[in-house]
């Protein structure tokens, strides 16, 4: 009797052991597994990264809510890296969306031909801060490949009084590289068409 309330006892306690060990080793998980349910702010704009479920097809099946710097263009939506994906882009008027996990990153983006030239988009999440998880934006145009600078994301509901200088910085870098996407479309539009 004694030896069946052990084994009793143990069954029940098991699972609780196991459990511990997985949360106690967050830093082997991958970046959306760790980050998974979370919610983020640069002080302009809020982020939240869904639990994997299912099938993914587009940006929104993973982090949300869709981000106005970043619109998605007419074509498949892949998930990187993919042996079986085409991601050539020969021919006009044709691209594609796409999603790349890795075990410290997080990268959402597109590669698309027009009619004149090859443009590519897309924006980076990972972290490698305490309570911040950090994003770059990019961008492939007509004239030059750009980035911003880093942004920097933090939970949502922490007290951001105490990161007002950081919150203007993201402001600054998000304005200074939609004013350079800005430039390069004036830019664009003079060289191809301004004869």
């Amino acid at each position: 009797m004694f030896f069946m309330k052990r084994f009793f006892l143990l069954i029940l306690i098991a699972p609780f052991f196991s459990f511990s060990q997985e949360t106690l080793d967050l830093n082997n998980l991958s970046f959306i597994k760790k980050y998974a349910t979370t919610s983020w702010t640069n002080g302009t704009d809020t982020i939240i990264f869904k639990p994997l479920k299912g099938e993914i097809s587009n940006w929104s099946d993973v982090v949300g809510p869709e981000m106005w710097y970043l619109y998605s263009v007419d074509g498949p939506f892949f998930i990187l890296p993919c042996e079986e994906c085409y991601t050539g882009n020969e021919c006009h008027m044709c691209g594609y969306n796409a999603i790349r996990f890795k075990d410290d990153s997080l990268e959402l983006f597109w590669e698309y031909q027009n009619d004149f030239f090859y443009e590519s988009e897309g924006v980076k999440f990972y972290s490698n801060k305490q309570n911040v998880i950090s994003c770059i934006i990019s961008r492939g145009g007509y004239f030059e490949d750009y980035k911003s600078e880093e942004i920097n994301w933090f939970p949502l509901g922490s007290d951001l009084s105490l990161k007002t200088q950081e919150i203007q910085l993201n402001k600054k870098t998000l304005d200074d590289f939609l004013n350079k996407k800005a430039i390069e479309r004036e830019e664009t539009h003079k060289e191809l068409f301004d004869f």
